[in-house]
């Protein structure tokens, strides 16, 4: 697997020691891994003209200039939803703020051989796991594939007639269906009721207001009481569990 990787550190022995396991990784495990290294957070916005330019950035919290945070607030707000932010820091006490920018990681320095491996390999992981193709017949009889990371939700449009409509973030697909098939199918993948008729990827929520949640796309879904809790708990959880594994 391809993968493009950015270091930002103001401490060039940091970065040295961080390339290394990184390079040590990918000879371990043969995978192709580009590494480019930037000295704070000013250079790295500068290069980071278009969203999608690095699979995993390694961001360091304490930087002259930008620092960690306000560098990845200024990268999400380029509308790159989909990097995985993994903050570096001497102390834990920056995780909380942090967690407006939904980091993958926060690791704690020193940071150790064995940190690395195993976030590379759950970042691989999830990658693969997104690739995952269902096809749907859609309202015209066309057979059309999905993928399932691309699925913001599927809500129910006719229960009697067992339509669904599958939501994307620039288009929509009409097919015949269940929620609960599809809940079924999709439980290992992020993928929870917010209403009895609606159901949602996780991982393309942005944060709550009130009744309804926001979506990266900026699309807002309502969400019932029954389930609220869940729902944010779910969220919070994979983001706690994500900073501190």
């Amino acid at each position: 697997m391809k993968l493009d990787i950015a270091i930002c550190d103001n401490q060039p022995e940091e970065i040295q020691t961080l390339t290394r396991m990184i390079r040590q990784f990918q000879f371990d495990r043969n995978h192709n891994i580009t590494v480019d290294t930037y000295s704070d957070g000013n250079h790295l916005l500068k290069e980071y003209q278009k969203p999608g330019k690095y699979h995993i950035l390694f961001l360091d919290i304490e930087m002259p200039g930008h620092n960690g945070i306000e560098t990845a607030i200024k990268i999400r707000n380029k509308g790159d939803r989909k990097t995985k932010i993994i903050f570096v820091s001497d102390s834990l006490k920056y995780m909380q703020n942090s967690f407006s920018v939904h980091p993958f990681h926060y690791l704690q320095k020193p940071i150790t051989e064995g940190m690395i491996m195993d976030i590379l390999t759950q970042i691989i992981a999830e990658f693969e796991e997104q690739q995952i193709l269902y096809s749907v017949i859609d309202h015209a009889g066309q057979e059309t594939p999905i993928m399932v990371n691309e699925i913001q939700y599927i809500d129910v449009i006719n229960s009697k007639t067992k339509e669904l409509c599958f939501h994307f973030p620039k288009n929509t697909i009409t097919t015949r269906g269940t929620l609960r098939q599809w809940n079924g199918l999709l439980e290992d993948h992020n993928f929870f009721l917010c209403r009895r008729d609606i159901l949602i990827n996780l991982l393309a929520i942005h944060y709550f207001s009130d009744a309804n949640i926001i979506l990266h796309s900026g699309e807002s879904v309502p969400i019932s009481r029954k389930y609220r809790k869940l729902i944010r708990d779910q969220y919070l959880n994979r983001i706690i569990v994500s900073c501190t594994n």
